[in-house]
């Protein structure tokens, strides 16, 4: 789908372009899409909110790394959403983020807070944005998650679309 202010091309049914972020919502090309997959057509129309996704564990910036792993474990979680003294989202902190930081050096820095080894700026997806969005932004990032920024925050991930 091609953005008529910029000319740039964008994947089909996102709601604003890629480039300039003008509004591609008015060229409605779901309708005219020729795809014959459900799940396809889902992923053009439907909502970040409509997606089924288990509840996401937050965490404390200054919550120690060796607590957070076992918070993971024991609750079979593969990500935590790291927050601040104001509940503000500020990063999150993976089996990923686990192994490509920490792991090597894990024994020294276990007492050490989890926001030396969490991943700033995640990506925050809306409620309201179609899914094919979220897969956009996610693939573009190269993230295996997103954040999506409601109350609370739920943690999406590629297997949960």
């Amino acid at each position: 789908m091609f953005c008529p202010a910029c000319g740039y091309e964008n994947l089909p049914g996102v709601d604003y372009c890629s480039e300039c972020l003008s509004s591609l919502s008015h060229l409605d090309l779901t309708r005219k899409a020729k795809t014959e997959s459900r799940i396809e057509q889902a992923i053009l129309r439907e909502r970040a909110y409509q997606i089924s996704s288990p509840p996401s564990i937050s965490v404390s910036e200054n919550a120690a790394l060796q607590s957070v792993l076992e918070l993971m474990y024991n609750n079979s979680k593969s990500a935590v959403i790291v927050v601040n003294a104001n509940s503000e989202i500020m990063g999150i902190f993976t089996e990923r983020s686990f192994t490509r930081r920490t792991a090597k050096s894990y024994p020294a820095n276990k007492n050490q807070p989890i926001k030396n080894f969490m991943a700033k700026n995640p990506v925050l997806i809306h409620s309201t944005d179609k899914i094919v969005n979220a897969l956009h932004l996610m693939f573009v990032a190269g993230y295996s998650y997103a954040i999506i920024d409601e109350k609370p925050p739920r943690i999406l991930s590629i297997v949960d679309i």
